[in-house]
């Protein structure tokens, strides 16, 4: 790409662009390499990637319904620092980087970050403006530099995002988008609401746990045996912890329920490098889906397969609009008439979700020859303002990492950590 150009934004990014200017909207991959860090090398990977991939700076159109893209610039920006391995270094520098908003106007939507540990590997981190890419996307970016940066073959390269056409987006009307909306609005009000300090900011902050490979092993088997997924299992372990953390929810006459929602990639099967020649690591391609759990207490199993049949179910209706491309619709068109701030009370009084998860794994197989210098990937999503909280899983060499992003304007940061050790010993006792 040699020249600028605009590609539009469909449903899904331009309901982002409305929670960015709640709070910013900003996601973190973070992966953990062998060796100590080259810099000058590194840079020079990340510069050729992004090269062959045809993206450098972006300016959001004023209307946002279109983005321009520019040419990638031919040295890339790197922050490298020391760390002394702790977990907490990582989580920080998560931390730092999804409350630190990108500028406005024309601006490198990618920030990258090196941890360098003393046990001879480093973290290789990767800040960017969920807008432009969605977690595939990424995935794949860091699969092409981490194969040059260890001079692996290189795995197979995506198409530049200005040379694909614009997506077919399945969308309703706007009558179906109202009458959906209202009966989803209709529905959410005897779900329990998560408290809310009205004092307190948007921020977000981190915690991280792992799941150790025999608890890896046996619930990929009892998921396998039960007919139902990995990220099935995660949202059933958070619905779990979230109904043991909500007891005031058992004497309300009405909320008793737990909403929680699952955001899912609409890319075609692949991982990092499988067939990601057909489609643009530059793109974001994703719906979202809520579960409603009227039993939360009911425990582990029955909570898992009351999700599992609602994820079937929304599999079948693929073509419906997701709910958060729905709900942009209602905040841009209708909240205005009735004067309904766009804030995060709004989003609290009217869609009550208590949480979600971010369904996406990554496999080592998407590293392709560079697999083995890869100690470990983990992910951090921004939860937006309709949720509190938001779980990213990922597995790699057996393993389950687990990053929960959530506001301390609805739970502290100690509760936080308790919430997650309980998804931790859920899904250890599948």
């Amino acid at each position: 790409m040699t020249a600028a150009a605009t590609i539009p934004l469909n449903g899904f990014q331009r309901t982002m662009l409305l929670w960015e200017e709640i709070h910013p909207y900003i996601a973190v991959h973070a992966v953990r390499l062998r060796g100590h860090c080259d810099g000058d090398a590194l840079r020079d990977a990340i510069a050729a990637a992004r090269r062959e991939l045809g993206v450098g700076s972006i300016c959001v159109a004023p209307d946002g319904r279109s983005m321009a893209i520019a040419p990638p610039a031919e040295t890339a920006a790197l922050s490298v620092s020391e760390c002394d391995g702790a977990d907490a270094a990582l989580t920080a520098a998560i931390d730092e980087e999804m409350n630190r908003p990108f500028g406005a106007g024309r601006h490198d939507p990618l920030r990258w970050r090196v941890l360098q540990r003393r046990d001879d590997s480093f973290w290789l981190l990767l800040a960017y403006h969920h807008v432009v890419a969605d977690a595939r996307g990424i995935e794949r970016l860091m699969a092409r530099i981490v194969a040059r940066c260890v001079g692996a073959a290189p795995v197979e390269a995506s198409r530049a995002a200005v040379s694909r056409p614009p997506p077919v987006e399945r969308t309703a009307s706007a009558p179906a988008a109202f009458v959906r909306a209202m009966g989803l609005y209709f529905r959410m009000r005897y779900a329990h609401k998560m408290p809310d300090e009205r004092e307190m900011d948007d921020r977000t902050v981190t915690a991280r746990r792992s799941l150790a490979a025999p608890e890896t092993a046996r619930l990929i088997a009892a998921c396998k045996s039960g007919g139902v997924g990995v990220n099935d299992a995660c949202l059933a372990a958070l619905t779990a912890a979230l109904a043991e953390q909500t007891p005031d929810r058992r004497v309300s006459r009405h909320r008793r329920e737990l909403v929680l929602a699952s955001v899912l990639s609409t890319r075609a099967a692949e991982r990092c490098g499988a067939g990601a020649a057909s489609q643009s690591a530059w793109d974001v391609r994703l719906a979202d889906m809520l579960v409603r759990v009227r039993h939360p207490d009911a425990g582990m199993s029955s909570i898992l397969r009351t999700i599992a049949a609602q994820t079937q179910q929304a599999k079948r209706r693929r073509s419906a609009t997701p709910v958060s491309v729905m709900h942009g619709f209602f905040v841009r068109n209708i909240w205005p008439i009735f004067g309904i701030p766009n804030h995060r009370r709004s989003y609290r009084k009217l869609l009550p979700i208590s949480g979600g998860v971010s369904s996406v794994r990554v496999a080592e197989a998407g590293f392709g020859a560079a697999a083995d210098s890869v100690l470990a990937y983990v992910r951090a999503c921004p939860p937006g303002p309709a949720m509190p909280l938001v779980l990213a899983p990922t597995l790699m060499r057996g393993r389950v990492e687990l990053t929960l992003v959530f506001r301390p304007a609805t739970m502290p940061m100690l509760r936080g950590e308790a919430l997650l050790d309980s998804v931790v010993a859920a899904l250890s006792r599948p």
